[in-house]
């Protein structure tokens, strides 16, 4: 019996990667800014970590570079949509955890002004 070939649309599988990374790293960046307002377990952050981990080595396994997990990072964090902003100590956490995972993501501003993304949910 001869399977189906299927065809796949050019870039779909980085399309996918890119949207598991943005999920995994606003479930982790929220995870996080509950941790710091004492409403987040330790399991759940431990569970974040772990999906993150997996979703940035798999990205890399599937040949996406480090700088465009971080680029992906910083669409999902750093992307103005007119809602609070996410506190600069948990962007400076994040930003350190990926960062540990070779991924060099930039979250924060250099500028005083721009130094806080605003906070978006999905």
């Amino acid at each position: 019996m001869i399977s189906k070939i299927q065809h796949y649309q050019v870039g779909m599988h980085a399309t996918r990667l890119s949207e598991d990374l943005q999920r995994e790293i606003w479930g982790f960046a929220q995870a996080v800014i509950d941790e710091l307002d004492h409403g987040c377990a330790d399991n759940r952050m431990k569970y974040w970590k772990s999906r993150l981990t997996l979703s940035v080595e798999h990205a890399k396994a599937r040949g996406m570079d480090a700088e465009e997990i971080a680029h992906q990072c910083e669409l999902t964090l750093c992307t103005r949509r007119g809602t609070k902003p996410m506190p600069v100590d948990s962007l400076s956490r994040i930003e350190s955890y990926l960062q540990t995972q070779g991924v060099p993501a930039k979250l924060l501003s250099d500028s005083p002004a721009g130094a806080v993304a605003p906070l978006h949910s999905r």
